[in-house]
């Protein structure tokens, strides 16, 4: 039975690296983009697809702040996924059994606490040779040292009942709620200093803050979580990604308008 492992991003989006040149909206009830033209604002032409008509509030300056900060407390959380296959169901659940013993026997020897090591529940599904079930090891890495010595761990025991057997690998902070409050303060002060330019270059005075989102104006919002089951979930921040894979960093944007005055001295 051919058996491979290889080694992936997981939920690696498509997405890349932030872009350098901010959205920013500009309020006057209906506001139609038509192609971008170096004049349409000081700060930048509209992102691309942006020919439709977009609603905004009347009087105000909407901008999309933006920060990026280093992963806090980086844990390294590797993912290893594989079907079992054996001549009966009974068969399956041994086997799976003694793939359990023997891992967390031998991350144990690799300096690996138990409750760093997570099996997840067995599910069953067809086989072409006899019942085949998938289950998921996920192994928090508190030491990137040992990363290494954790992938060689899983590609030194492959016994036979083992099949479409891949890890996936990521870096993710411990606590991501810890993240939040320096990450969204950074990107309101972005989205102000982009406010500021532009009310200065059209003339008016910017008011208070009249909405924060952290919802894109394109898509729904990013969620990041811990490395544990029991990891709370953190919407509108998430890990970055280069051309080569993950930057150990997150980042997080936040859509914000401004009140527009009459004043020409901007707060």
């Amino acid at each position: 039975m051919k058996k491979r492992l290889e080694k992936r991003a997981r939920n690696a989006p498509v997405r890349t690296k932030l872009a350098a040149i901010p959205l920013v909206l500009i309020g006057c009830s209906l506001v139609w983009f038509s192609a971008p033209t170096p004049q349409d604002f000081a700060m930048g032409s509209p992102q691309s697809g942006s020919s439709n008509a977009s609603t905004l509030a009347a009087n105000t300056i909407t901008v999309e702040g933006m920060a990026t900060e280093p992963v806090l407390n980086p844990v390294t959380d590797i993912s290893y996924s594989m079907n079992v296959t054996d001549t009966s169901v009974n068969a399956v659940l041994h086997d799976v059994a003694n793939l359990e013993k023997h891992e967390k026997m031998a991350l144990k020897r690799d300096g690996l606490p138990a409750g760093d090591v997570v099996f997840s529940s067995l599910s069953f599904n067809s086989g072409g040779s006899g019942p085949q079930g998938s289950v998921q090891m996920n192994v928090i890495v508190r030491n990137a040292a040992k990363a290494a010595a954790v992938m060689n761990t899983f590609s030194r025991y492959q016994p036979g009942f083992l099949s479409n057997a891949y890890t996936n690998e990521q870096v993710v902070p411990l606590n991501p709620a810890a993240m939040w409050p320096s990450l969204y303060r950074k990107a309101l002060m972005n989205a102000r200093t982009q406010a500021q330019q532009l009310a200065r270059d059209a003339g008016v005075g910017l008011g208070r803050v009249v909405s924060i989102s952290t919802i894109p104006t394109q898509g729904t919002g990013q969620v990041i979580t811990g490395p544990y089951p029991t990891s709370p979930s953190v919407v509108g921040m998430q890990i970055q990604y280069g051309m080569s894979g993950p930057l150990n960093e997150v980042s997080t944007q936040l859509l914000v308008s401004f009140a527009v005055t009459n004043k020409t001295t901007a707060n």
